[in-house]
């Protein structure tokens, strides 16, 4: 299939995150070893594991949250060393959401927000920042990891 072109056939099932390889980062060099992902889906039987790093606990860790432990901290700091910009990527891309909330709640009056892929609670989190403007607002939060 090409990549660059998902076309799916309705008839096929959809792979998973876990069916999609992954080319290696150009330089990562020390990165082995420490893996964001998982490379299966989890199954009934899934624990937690808080000594496994986990890429919503690591970008917590990166917007300056709480939520995290070791093995996410460990990751998070071989990351920003291999790719310094990671942290104010992360930043920047929390500060993108904050701002297209505050227009669609202010400027184009949206009192209904879904928030798709959330990961964990931090700040200015989407009902945050939309009920600052319009305290009727709603917001539903959606995700498939049972972080």
């Amino acid at each position: 299939m090409d990549r660059d072109h998902l076309i799916q056939d309705p008839g096929v099932a959809t792979p998973g995150w876990w069916d999609v390889p992954q080319p290696p980062l150009a330089g990562a060099t020390g990165l082995s070893g420490l893996s964001l992902t998982l490379h299966e889906p989890p199954g009934a039987g899934a624990r937690f594991d808080p000594s496994m790093a986990h890429p919503a606990r690591v970008y917590d860790y990166w917007l300056g949250g709480k939520d995290h432990f070791p093995a996410d901290r460990r990751v998070a700091e071989q990351v920003i060393r291999e790719r310094p910009q990671v942290v104010a990527g992360a930043r920047a891309n929390r500060a993108f959401l904050a701002r297209a909330v505050r227009y669609l709640a202010a400027e184009c009056g949206i009192r209904q927000f879904l928030d798709i892929g959330t990961g964990l609670p931090s700040a200015a989190n989407t009902h945050q920042v939309a009920q600052a403007i319009a305290p009727a607002a709603r917001v539903v939060y959606v995700d498939n990891d049972r972080i």
